[in-house]
């Protein structure tokens, strides 16, 4: 789509009458040197999955929001229609707690707020790359939606409604929560258990009854 001085493109969008989802989908794995405690490959690897993935479906919110509609290409429209909105961060392989939605909110805005430095020519692409990521995260995340939050609180509700799964995370969901709105129930539950795992966070509120099937 080209929309409003922006051009972006959905990986996937589903839909019902009440609930629309974004899905953007990153190959990027977790290098050997992050699993080692890299701190620089551990940051440039969330920057570049979850981050790059999540600024990318909260520009189609924004305009969403906006204007309420988006129109792509090939003449198809995704009007808003008050339907909440969900943006989910896919990856090909499962990431461990870098997962945790809530680690995303508490981090999305010192990220938003930073900048990334290179002194390697040889890195200097990549740099310039993952700041691209992160001004259009700022961008977003700090838009002025006219929704009636405060400049100091739209960083922090606009992180919320988020979710970072593999495709293996996704796929244990799917059987019990198929459509769009009941996924979106899983997925933007206010509930944590401070596990830092998918899959766990479900089981724990599978068992206390927090989920409807």
């Amino acid at each position: 789509y080209k929309q409003g001085g922006q051009d972006g493109e959905c990986d996937v969008v589903v839909e019902d009458d009440r609930t629309i989802i974004f899905f953007e989908c990153k190959a990027k794995a977790v290098t050997r040197a992050a699993m080692q405690g890299d701190r620089n490959n551990a940051l440039f690897t969330y920057l570049e999955g979850v981050t790059a993935a999540q600024a990318q479906a909260l520009q189609h919110e924004t305009i969403l929001e906006r204007d309420g509609y988006l129109e792509f290409e090939d003449g198809t429209r995704l009007d808003k229609f008050g339907r909440r909105v969900v943006r989910v961060s896919m990856t090909l392989h499962d990431h461990g707690t870098l997962h945790d939605r809530f680690l995303f909110a508490q981090l999305s805005s010192l990220i938003a707020g930073g900048t990334v430095r290179g002194t390697d020519p040889k890195q200097m692409k990549r740099v310039a790359k993952l700041n691209e990521i992160i001004v259009r995260l700022r961008d977003n995340l700090g838009a002025d939606l006219d929704d009636g939050t405060e400049p100091d609180e739209r960083f922090w509700v606009r992180a919320l409604p988020t979710a970072l799964l593999s495709y293996s995370h996704l796929a244990t969901l799917l059987v019990e929560h198929a459509s769009p709105s009941a996924l979106a129930r899983v997925l933007s539950k206010p509930a944590t258990f401070a596990t830092g795992s998918v899959l766990k966070e479900y089981h724990f509120m599978r068992t206390q009854g927090l989920l409807e099937i």
